[in-house]
């Protein structure tokens, strides 16, 4: 029984912390709307966030902290292409390496590789397709 009670008292007293807390900006609260208005009532845009995609220098950084990985991975890429061209528009390290190895595996150019990801919008497995002629939608055109 002093276990529950206890247990009761330390739900409330959290509780109570949590609804009483300041905003983490004093000068903006949410309005009833939702929307993140100031202390003035102006509405205040928060900073768009990117979806889905880390800074491509990021992932170039990431590689880069290895020098063996780097010299490895810049020994795939086109003749003058540098990482950081590489490696944007990807999402994260790892689907930017699955990419670099179909292409070596498939004998498909980085670059056209690349471009049906981020410019067409297909998924590796489509893109590979669609670059080694072997889709349903090529054989048919």
């Amino acid at each position: 029984m002093i276990r529950v009670h206890l247990c009761v008292v330390l739900m409330v007293t959290a509780f109570a912390t949590v609804a009483t807390a300041a905003p983490a900006d004093p000068q903006s609260v949410r309005g009833t709307s939702g929307k993140i208005v100031s202390t003035s009532g102006k509405a205040v845009s928060p900073a768009p966030a990117k979806k889905g995609t880390a800074d491509p220098n990021a992932i170039a950084t990431e590689i880069s902290r290895d020098p063996q990985q780097r010299a490895h991975v810049e020994a795939m890429l086109p003749r003058g292409m540098t990482l950081e061209q590489a490696t944007a528009g990807f999402r994260n390290q790892w689907q930017f390496i699955a990419a670099l190895n179909a292409s070596q595996n498939h004998k498909i150019p980085f670059d056209k590789l690349h471009k049906a990801l981020m410019v067409d919008g297909l998924s590796l497995g489509q893109a590979v397709q669609q670059l080694k002629g072997t889709s349903l939608t090529a054989r048919l055109n």
